[in-house]
């Protein structure tokens, strides 16, 4: 599988939104798995192709891995704003929510794994890796990490949306 080809990405993104899509029509979580499995499978042939890190250095591959850092800090915020939502809200909004989230059969724990992933990306990974010396040759340490991080960030917007999509289903259909 070339993931370099032109093909490649618009099939991936067709069959990600085929994956949302289904996942809401048959009220089913196994979409997320589907779409896991499918973003690994993705990054792990993306890394094995050559060709994809012809003509990159660290530093502009560090560039891109602290670009998809600030993409997925996006959500921390937003599940604090949530979580700080719940808490203050009225007894019977907290429970709408929980017989929402139990309509749509979205469990908890799944609604908050993308802020847990996210979490994992901004505390664990880090923003600087070395200097960037002319000549260096891009290491299969910083190509893990730029792949492991691009992966995580797939599966943040997936499960995100995934779970928006099947409250909001759930919300207009109650």
């Amino acid at each position: 599988m070339n993931v370099s080809s032109s093909y490649w990405y618009p099939i991936s993104f067709l069959i990600s939104g085929i994956l949302l899509i289904s996942g809401t029509l048959l009220n089913t979580n196994l979409s997320i798995l589907a779409a896991v499995i499918m973003f690994l499978i993705w990054d792990i042939a993306f890394i094995r192709t050559a060709d994809n890190f012809t003509g990159r250095n660290a530093n502009f591959t560090i560039q891109q891995v602290v670009q998809a850092r600030s993409y997925i800090s996006y959500f921390i915020p937003f599940y604090g704003l949530l979580v700080g939502l719940l808490f203050t809200a009225e007894t019977e909004k907290r429970v709408f929510f929980l017989e929402l989230c139990s309509k749509a059969k979205i469990p908890v724990l799944l609604l908050f794994t993308p802020f847990c992933l996210a979490s994992i990306v901004i505390l664990l990974f880090p923003l600087r890796v070395s200097e960037d010396v002319e000549g260096v040759r891009l290491t299969p340490a910083i190509q893990t990490l730029m792949i492991s991080n691009f992966f995580i960030e797939k599966c943040v917007v997936f499960i995100f949306s995934h779970c928006i999509i099947r409250l909001l289903v759930a919300w207009i259909v109650s």
